[in-house]
């Protein structure tokens, strides 16, 4: 009784195969590189060289604040027209001064406020941002920058969105050098946002925004929140 020996395939066989399934999956890796590299250098990027430990601000949003009312226009408040807007001031001011287009408002020793007219970024906007559905106007760009922080950075968003989100922390870094503990507020005539707390900060600067999108700025020191407050919900354009 012969035995029939049992059938062996080919080395040949077995390396074509492999070789077959290697080559497989090394075109979808070379695909998945090709498609998500970009990107995954610019997030990658972006998590290890702006961290919270090198760079605080960068992981912060504003909070939203409810302006406290404490409108007395007998209290000897001052009405205070600049360009196109009407302001109402608390307490009496001594002495104004008008230098560059800024309005400077001299109280007593202790306060002080400015009126300016800022000049736009919205004009001077990135590149990646010109088509950017969500930014139409200047306070959409404070509003979004302000918002982005690197963890929303993922490998899975396209370069578009990677290279967006990236601008938008840029611009972040801009606007968050104007003052810690930011806030955003709205009335019926403006909104804005809100850099530094009177309670810590010898400055408060506020960016404001009438119906128009027009940015302004108001500078506060001395001043209390309720004192800034009082001002911000007085505003009121032509």
């Amino acid at each position: 009784m012969f035995l029939r020996p049992l059938y062996r395939r080919p080395v040949t066989d077995t390396v074509t195969d492999e070789s077959i399934i290697f080559i497989t999956w090394a075109f979808y890796i070379t695909i998945l590189i090709y498609f998500l590299l970009p990107q995954l250098i610019l997030v990658i990027y972006v998590k290890i060289n702006i961290t919270e430990k090198k760079f605080p601000l960068a992981t912060i949003v504003p909070r939203e604040r409810t302006l406290v009312d404490v409108t007395d226009k007998n209290n000897g408040n001052n009405k205070i027209k600049y360009q196109n807007a009407i302001i109402y001031f608390p307490g009496k001011i001594l002495k104004i001064n008008e230098l560059n287009e800024e309005m400077h408002l001299v109280f007593d020793r202790k306060r002080t406020a400015v009126i300016s007219e800022e000049i736009s970024d919205f004009k001077t906007i990135h590149p990646d941002l010109i088509n950017d559905v969500r930014i139409k106007t200047e306070y959409d760009l404070y509003n979004e920058s302000l918002a982005m922080t690197p963890a929303q950075m993922s490998i899975f968003d396209s370069y578009e969105e990677s290279k967006r989100k990236s601008r938008l922390l840029s611009y972040k870094a801009l606007y968050t050098s104007y003052g810690r503990n930011i806030s955003k507020f709205k009335t019926k005539n403006i909104k804005g946002f809100q850099f530094g707390d009177p309670i810590v900060d010898d400055h408060v600067k506020l960016h404001i925004f009438d119906n128009n999108a027009e940015k302004h700025a108001l500078v506060f020191s001395g001043f209390s929140q309720k004192e800034i407050d009082f001002s911000l919900i007085s505003i009121k354009f032509d």
